[in-house]
């Protein structure tokens, strides 16, 4: 026999037959065997671990995870041991089977594979790898050790660090009490260990990490006593006690205290740290973090540095130290490369080291470590601001190294580029070298080119362009349509149209585009039936107004949704003078629009009052346009109370304004009964005052 796989449960239906099925792999194509430790399960655990062994026994729960393990070791009829916990699941075993199979096993005492503990977060995409120590060769001292965390005896060099990866689900779906149950069952064992004055290297650290979210003070104690054990015994155990510090330091955005354990770390007995360990890549990449936020720029560069150097070793093997089965790490994973390179880009900017940033960024194997598309976006971003430094040179060799999507994010912000450069001409040119195997780029460029060297571009030309291309992708095409002064209908009848992310990206990444948007005239649009659309789109421009970034930096722009609202109403009364279709069978967001227009008459003619009803009328009408008229009301409200203090007659309006801002302050502070009395005073003085409605509504719904 080649192989045995132990295994202890308990309660574990929830997982078993997954974690079993992922493991037959290795059962059908190895000589080996599946050996099983129930402690006492009540629910179906036995009975499904009975459809894939016949070996599965009880054993006595003694409080021991060692004494556990121990009991399927007993039974290992095995060359070589491997075991595994109910709720890790393979994605693959290839490289477990093939390490067996091949008779690569023969040169090595160990082996490990990845550990992958998956967190909870709002995508349950975090995680935490761990190079697990799970296969050794089985020799005649063999055995588990510790009651809690329990390690093999004889795990050891040289060994085999495999690819495959093992996903281990009890982090991620774990409930509140089962963390509680597993801390109290936890602390009780080591403590209990502690008290015996059974003491080791391992037991201090794992100390440390068990209550340092619960009792800091109790977990720095015995992090103290840990480092003093260690250094007295030359303990490698002392590389994981200061990582884990450090990283909570760093955590809890304690900087200075996280330079101080790197200092310490670094400055261990060279009978402990002889030569490069891999620990020091997450030690490096911590401290330079550390820096980083300390605006330490130039310190930070240099960890930067050493981190890369120390990663790209143990990527490809070179550094593969014992160290690194004895923890978890955070920093030095595949998972973080990129956050650590966009990071490390910043501030490379921030110190004007636009060289050692481009270095980088141009040599590193990028789209191997591409694990998120928002990595790939940040890094493409800062990629630009250095491209922009050196006028966009080598944009195509950056260009090359990214996914599919790396590239749509990298062509959309050329693009942006282009909106706000002094020298469209130099980054056209980049776009033309990314773009020369794109026709979509080849093509968006003939209108660029005529667009930003003044002369006309043909309507046909961009109609043409988008019904061929995703309008999604090549919003700034409503810009130049709007500029020129066409209709904008064409690009709005585009079936796969996200016509509130085309809007978006034209507000915050074209300057100018506002102006553009304002002084659209409504008679652009050339058939009536088409007014819907732009009626909607309209919409989109005044809802973007209240969250607009200005896109050219050092500019600061005042918007409103004055003369867009305008042109939206415009549009609503037309669309009822020509379209013949009765008011009561418009739909809601063109009754809206209709009613605009009302607004902006009543507005003309400084009849207030009714200007305001009207726009109750129109929430009423359409749900969707309240946003908008919100940001309306406050220009009128502005012009209103102006006319109102320019005119010694209209005293009775400014006490009513007083009022009504009293009515306002005490619903926000929850004093909603005397707001709703003062209200009730109100009304009977100034029955028809077009707030008392809204008034009353934020009462009531404040009061549920």
């Amino acid at each position: 026999m080649l192989l045995s796989i132990g295994m202890i449960v308990k309660n574990e239906e929830k997982y078993l037959e997954q974690c079993l099925t992922a493991l037959k792999p290795i059962l059908d194509n190895v000589e080996s065997e599946l050996i099983i430790a129930d402690t006492g399960s009540t629910d179906r655990t036995v009975e499904i671990a009975q459809k894939f062994t016949d070996n599965v026994f009880y054993f006595e729960w003694i409080k021991d995870f060692a004494a556990a393990r121990n009991s399927t070791l007993e039974k290992a009829r095995g060359e070589w041991y491997m075991f595994i916990d109910a709720d890790e699941i393979f994605r693959s075993c290839d490289n477990i089977i093939k390490f067996f199979n091949s008779g690569e096993y023969k040169k090595y005492n160990s082996a490990s594979y990845t550990i992958r503990n998956l967190l909870k977060d709002d995508n349950n995409e975090h995680f935490a790898d761990f190079s697990g120590p799970r296969i050794t060769k089985i020799l005649p001292h063999t055995r588990f050790v510790g009651e809690i965390h329990e390690a093999l005896s004889t795990y050891g060099a040289p060994f085999k660090k495999l690819n495959d990866i093992c996903d281990h689900y009890g982090y991620l779906y774990a409930e509140d009490g089962e963390f509680d149950e597993k801390f109290k069952r936890n602390s009780e064992l080591l403590m209990s260990r502690y008290d015996s004055g059974d003491r080791s290297d391992m037991l201090y650290a794992q100390l440390y990490e068990c209550f340092v979210g619960t009792d800091s003070e109790k977990a720095n104690r015995f992090w103290e006593e840990g480092v003093e054990f260690c250094k007295k015994n030359n303990s490698i155990v002392l590389t994981v006690l200061y990582s884990d510090k450090m990283s909570n330091s760093y955590r809890m955005t304690n900087y200075e205290e996280a330079l101080d354990i790197a200092e310490q770390y670094f400055g261990m007995d060279k009978t402990i740290r002889s030569k490069n360990l891999t620990t020091d890549a997450e030690i490096y990449g911590i401290k330079a973090s550390s820096l980083y936020n300390l605006n330490r720029y130039e310190e930070a560069i240099d960890s930067y540095e050493k981190f890369f150097d120390l990663y790209k070793q143990i990527s490809s093997g070179k550094l593969n130290t014992y160290d690194m089965f004895l923890q978890t790490y955070v920093i030095a994973t595949e998972r973080n490369f990129i956050p650590i390179l966009n990071e490390f880009t910043r501030c490379c900017i921030l110190a004007k080291r636009f060289n050692t940033a481009a270095s980088y960024l141009q040599n590193l194997p990028i789209s191997k470590y591409v694990v998120k598309s928002e990595h790939i976006s940040a890094l493409a971003s800062q990629e630009m601001e250095v491209l922009a430094h050196f006028e966009y040179e080598g944009a195509n060799k950056f260009y090359k190294q990214l996914d599919e999507n790396g590239k749509k994010v990298f062509k959309a912000l050329l693009r942006d580029k282009l909106y706000q450069a002094d020298d469209k001409q130099k980054v056209l040119s980049a776009l033309v070298e990314v773009g020369n195997n794109d026709s979509e780029i080849v093509d968006k460029i003939r209108i660029y080119d005529n667009y930003f060297k003044g002369f006309d571009v043909s309507e046909n030309d961009i109609y043409s362009f988008a019904a061929k291309y995703s309008v999604n992708d090549n919003a700034d095409l409503f810009y130049i349509t709007m500029d020129n002064g066409y209709d904008i209908s064409p690009l709005l009848q585009n079936e796969k149209i996200d016509l509130k992310l085309c809007v978006y990206i034209c507000y915050m990444s074209i300057y100018g585009f506002h102006k553009i948007a304002e002084n659209y005239a409504a008679d652009n649009i050339i058939n009536t039936n088409d007014i819907p659309k732009a009626v909607k789109f309209l919409e989109y421009c005044m809802k973007t107004v209240p969250i607009f970034r200005c896109p050219k930096p050092g500019v600061i722009l005042v918007l409103s949704v004055d003369k867009l609202f305008e042109t939206y109403a415009k549009l609503g009364k037309r669309y009822a003078e020509e379209s013949g279709i009765p008011i009561s069978e418009m739909s809601p967001e063109m009754r809206a629009a209709l009613i605009a227009s009302e607004i902006v008459a009543m507005r003309n003619k400084k009849r207030y009052k009714e200007c305001f009803s009207a726009m109750n009328k129109a929430i009423g009408c359409y749900e969707g346009i309240a946003a908008v008229i919100k940001e309306y009301q406050k220009i009128v409200m502005a012009e209103f109370e102006e006319s109102v203090n320019a005119d010694p007659s209209k005293e009775m309006e400014r006490l009513a304004l007083k009022v009504k801002r009293n009515i306002r302050r005490m619903i926000l502070l929850g004093n909603l009964e005397p707001a709703s009395k003062m209200l009730s005073e109100f009304k009977s003085i100034m029955p028809y005052d077009p707030d008392i409605e809204d008034l009353q509504r934020k009462i009531n719904l404040m009061g549920r």
